[in-house]
């Protein structure tokens, strides 16, 4: 079993450890530490995670970095969450089949609707404004897609419909590792 192969091995991997808000300096540390990886003979490597969340397009960018590790730098990353994996960290979460996602035992998730949060003063022509307010729904609506599509990887494998987890997401769910290990999100815990 992976999970046990993975536990037992763990020392052995390289890993990088992403700490506090998803953001850009997230992004810069993710870099940093995958050129050391990337360059290991191993080609499993863990990304440990622990965040109370943050920008979720910057949790996007270090989801496609993972899914290039994979599929051009002939890598096999794994997830493992640690204490919290909140709002962005969900992002980063789902760009791992869920068959290499891990989390310690106390590990809380936490998944949410994607959040705006925009300053709008309309002013001059009202053709102009018009554009404007078009604009900022076609946004909302890109936000949207893209969450959706977050989610829908985030639940493949599980026993999670979309329709439960958008419902869910309006609120907040919080996860423990425990329901995620009996929903099917994650493979196992350590």
């Amino acid at each position: 079993m992976l999970a046990r192969r993975i536990s037992a091995h763990l020392a052995e991997y390289p890993v990088i450890r992403l700490l506090g808000p998803v953001g850009e300096d997230m992004v810069r540390s993710y870099l940093s530490q995958f050129e050391g990886v990337s360059k290991n003979r191993n080609k499993i490597f863990v990304c440990e995670l622990t965040t109370f969340g943050g920008k979720a397009d910057y949790g996007y960018r270090i989801a496609e970095e993972i899914r290039l590790a994979r599929e051009y730098y002939d890598k096999e990353p794994i997830f493992l969450g640690k204490t919290v994996v909140y709002s962005a960290g969900m992002t980063i979460l789902a760009a791992f089949p869920r068959e290499r996602r891990y989390l310690t035992k106390h590990t809380t998730l936490l998944t949410h609707e994607r959040r705006i949060e925009e300053d709008v003063k309309f002013l001059g022509p009202l053709v102009a404004n018009i554009q404007v307010a078009k604009e900022l729904l076609a946004d909302f609506e890109n936000g949207k897609r893209i969450q959706n599509q977050n989610f829908s990887q985030l639940i493949e494998g599980s026993d999670i419909s979309l329709r439960e987890i958008l419902k869910r997401a309006e609120t907040g769910w919080y996860i423990s590792a425990e329901e995620a290990l009996n929903r099917k999100l994650v493979e196992g815990l350590l």
